[in-house]
């Protein structure tokens, strides 16, 4: 004798209600992982933004302090082929730097810092320059400060060293430092 199955069916998918609930999660899911990737991109663009400031200025800063605080003398001009000739000395609005180091034989070096323009390139760059020796040739520092200065204008205000850069965020740095005198 046959008996009628009064069980219901198994059923062999989702229905329509189940695969909406599904897809909006996953959605919803996606959206949100699309939300802190784009926040995580927007924080490391403002960090990197800040990078002049951060990282490069105190660097810079180092430098010129070390450097400054050495110097017996320091005289500014408004190109590197006049600082290698002592030529044209000016007191504001300067690129170069030249500041002088008496030895211990009590011969007299200079060191150069020159904001120069090279194959496109903005650089801070040092020139080591001994008057018994070749003059320094533009180009060919003997090493680099910084790539990332995108001006750089060295003043005299009242005996005071007074350097202000500029980076490639239009960010500026004002560096004050009074010479060993």
């Amino acid at each position: 004798m046959k008996t009628a199955n009064s069980s219901p069916p198994v059923r062999k998918g989702f229905t329509l209600v189940e695969m909406t609930v599904v897809i909006m999660f996953g959605l919803a899911l996606a959206s949100a992982g699309m939300m802190l990737l784009n926040q995580q991109v927007n924080t490391v663009r403002i960090y990197n933004e800040q990078d002049f400031i951060l990282k490069e200025a105190p660097r810079i800063n180092n430098t010129l302090t070390s450097l400054l605080s050495r110097a017996d003398a320091i005289r500014l001009h408004e190109n590197f082929t006049d600082a290698v000739q002592d030529q044209n000395p000016v007191i504001a609005d300067a690129n170069v730097l030249v500041a002088a180091f008496r030895e211990v034989d009590n011969s007299v070096t200079f060191g150069i810092i020159s904001f120069e323009t090279i194959a496109g390139e903005d650089l801070l760059n040092y020139y080591f320059f001994d008057p018994t020796q070749t003059a320094p040739v533009q180009g060919t520092p003997s090493w680099t400060i910084s790539r990332v200065v995108d001006d750089a204008n060295f003043n005299l205000v009242q005996g005071l060293f007074q350097g202000t850069l500029t980076g490639p965020n239009a960010e500026q740095i004002t560096y004050t430092i009074s010479p060993n005198q």
